[in-house]
């Protein structure tokens, strides 16, 4: 690594500047760039039930029962006590079949004697914002890669550790990944880590195993603990059901009775029927501030009524089906609110806030979405039917941020600056300023459009009431433009009714806010769709090693994650909270034009690739810890119609010339939408 300390003072240059290293600025320092040398230690241990019933402590707690750890266990700090002598009597060729307690005491002991089992790699790949893998929720994927010089215990271990916590079938249990940073400045002194520990409770859900003469290496797959609720077991209901509400019912109503629905089911059809000794319990719960307005009033937006047009005062019912994912059950409620769906007006008012040209800060640039969350509780009851232990398992729907720049249309733009809005900045080659791109690879498609839906032709009736939303609408008028100049967004017409992800819906047609809607979730949903993608391979930096979304969430009706609260960016982990807001970075590109034939020297133009610098959306991030080396490989796209633009929005007069065309009436307020200035 870089040396930053001071030859003269031997002081390091970043003392006193804390986390900023540009003044009046966002961005944030690789702080692990303030070692000379650094490595990492991974630990494999045990996750108690009184941690997962408070999970705010896991950062802070001492990992317990140890089971592997970079560069040797040393004590394991073991928590279970052996209770049985764990002998196996034999009598000549018979052999006594042995208790539960004396296998379970034979594993302990293994544990116990904190036998070596090393950590060669281990990968993180996550997805932090809405994906195609699962919509609205996490994706992510981690493998380790262990070795134990001598033996095969690696399982013996797992099943003591799930036993010293009070679960009785470890291949369902709790386990717990830390990430540790250690290093040296450049004099050899051992410095404290700028970087809290990062903390992953994950279940452990596939392994294999290859054995030779010297060692055994295992391969071990897991996922976060907040993901166990996922699995198709918990994920879709087993009968069919439908969820009411009366007049002014909330969201959390509907929801409360849907898991009264669910839970009624198991304990009918399934615990009284004979299939299982004890129950499973669902609770579904919603931030109070799904589907109000961003605004100050915070009122509630109003549901989207027949035709898309009219609004009512309370939720509809929604009915389900036997096999039908849960998730999308509770989306469907979700999306009944016009907030989700009014596209146009999103867009609109966030054009209204801001001038042209005017700064804005980093929680001004979003609009709040929302995404669901999970976590699953194993109860201390065991269910010997199932062989397993009985479980709460809680979806929560939050907030979640989307950078406004997900919404733009061809002839839609925002003039913002974006220099007091981003956390991360990356400077690539002939910059002189890159510390971190080891690697850059841009997937540029030139084909890219956005698809209009054309629906049938409205009737008569239908047409007068399209007429009349023009008169009341706020649209941008025949004064369009073209954003980015040379990555210019267009759109093509369709009959096509397809769920790609480019595809919106007609503006005039009958439930257009809703078919709009639905194109918008499929868009998101979809992110690598986009016109531009890049995969970038940098210096590991902790600030994407986030952890909220693996921290679980409490049972009951108490504040989810209290302690990360609401913010983007965590100051103090110095981190991105991949649950509360998608990740967007700027990136900037410099390149040469010519050689100067009398100097020899590159001659660099001032606009220097603007078609690609600019802010970009990080889908996924794929965090690597091997053979001592931490890098990562951002997967990111472009965010469109991102140039500054000058010109004015316009008002639909609702008035059509003899020929069909639309007319305007001239330039209203100025939103900074609008003609591009050549910018």
């Amino acid at each position: 690594m870089a040396d930053f300390n001071n030859p003269t003072t031997g002081n390091s240059v970043f003392a006193g500047l804390g986390q900023k290293y540009v003044k009046n600025s966002l961005v944030e320092e690789n702080v692990l760039h303030r070692y000379a040398s650094y490595n990492y230690v991974l630990t494999l241990s045990a996750l108690s039930r009184n941690q997962l019933d408070n999970p705010d402590n896991i950062p802070t707690d001492a990992p317990h029962d140890i089971i592997a750890r970079t560069g040797g266990i040393g004590d394991p700090n073991t928590t279970g006590i052996i209770d049985d002598t764990g002998t196996i009597d034999t009598a000549g060729d018979r052999t006594i079949k042995p208790t539960a307690k004396q296998v379970i005491g034979e594993s302990q002991r293994v544990l116990n004697k904190g036998r070596d089992l090393y950590f060669n790699s281990c990968v993180i790949d996550s997805f932090p914002r809405p994906n195609e893998f699962r919509k609205l929720m996490n994706y992510t994927k981690i493998e380790m890669q262990l070795e134990e010089p001598n033996g095969i215990t690696f399982w013996e271990k797992c099943r003591a550790a799930a036993f010293n916590n009070g679960y009785r079938n470890h291949t369902t249990a709790p386990f717990l990944i830390t990430i540790e940073f250690k290093g040296l400045d450049s004099l050899g002194n051992m410095i404290d880590s700028p970087v809290p520990k990062r903390v992953y409770p994950v279940r452990l859900s596939k392994s294999s195993l290859q054995m030779n003469a010297g060692s055994t290496t295992y391969t071990v797959e897991a996922y976060p603990w907040t993901e166990f609720a996922m699995i198709n077991a918990f994920l879709f209901t087993r009968s069919t059901g439908r969820i009411l509400s009366n007049a002014g019912g909330t969201i959390q109503e509907m929801c409360t009775q849907f898991a009264k629905n669910l839970n009624k089911d198991i304990l009918d059809n399934e615990k009284n029927a004979g299939l299982r000794e004890t129950v499973d319990k669902y609770e579904i719960t919603v931030d109070n501030d799904i589907g109000r307005l961003q605004t100050e009033s915070g009122n509630q937006y109003p549901v989207t009524g027949p035709l898309g047009i009219f609004t009512v005062a309370r939720l509809s019912p929604v009915t389900y089906r036997k096999n039908t994912s849960i998730i999308k059950t509770i989306e469907d409620l979700v999306r009944q609110f016009e907030k989700y769906n009014n596209i146009e007006k999103i867009i609109l008012d966030q054009a209204k806030r801001f001038a042209d040209g005017t700064k804005i800060s980093e929680e001004e640039q979003y609009v709040d979405w929302y995404k669901i969350i999970t976590t699953v509780k194993e109860n201390p009851e065991f269910d010997n039917v199932l062989k397993t232990h009985s479980r709460t398992i809680r979806y929560h729907v939050k907030t979640f941020k989307i950078h406004i720049l997900n919404f733009v249309k061809a002839g839609y733009g925002f003039s913002f600056d974006y220099d007091l809005a981003v956390r991360k900045k990356f400077n690539y080659t002939y910059t002189g300023q890159n510390l971190d791109i080891l690697d850059l690879n841009i997937e540029y498609n030139a084909g890219y459009y956005q698809s209009i839906l054309r629906k049938a032709d409205p009737s008569f009736f239908n047409k007068i009431l399209q007429q009349g939303k023009k008169v009341v609408r706020s649209l941008f008028g025949s004064g369009t433009f073209e954003a980015d100049t040379l990555l210019p967004l267009h759109q093509y017409i369709t009959t096509i009714d397809s769920e790609s992800p480019t595809v919106q819906g007609q503006d005039e047609s009958i439930g257009a806010k809703q078919a709009l809607g639905n194109a918008q979730y499929d868009y998101l949903v979809n992110p690598k769709g986009d016109m531009v993608n890049v995969e970038m391979k940098i210096m590991g930096d902790p600030a994407f090693l986030g952890q909220d979304y693996a921290i679980p969430m409490k049972m009951g009706n108490e504040k989810v994650r209290a302690k990360i609260g609401p913010n983007l960016w965590d100051a103090q982990l110095g981190a991105f909270n991949f649950d509360n807001g998608e990740v967007v970075v700027q990136l900037n590109f410099k390149f040469p034009s010519d050689f100067d034939e009398n100097t020899g020297l590159y001659k660099f133009n001032t606009e220097a690739t603007p078609q690609f610098s600019g802010l970009y959306r990080v889908i996924k991030v794929e965090s690597n810890l091997q053979n001592g080396q931490f890098t990562q490989n951002l997967t990111m796209a472009r965010c469109n119609n991102q140039q500054k633009v000058t010109a004015a929005t316009l008002r639909w007069s609702g008035q059509n010339s003899d020929d069909g065309s639309k007319s305007a009436t001239g330039p209203s307020e100025n939103f900074g939408i609008g003609d591009t200035d050549g910018a």
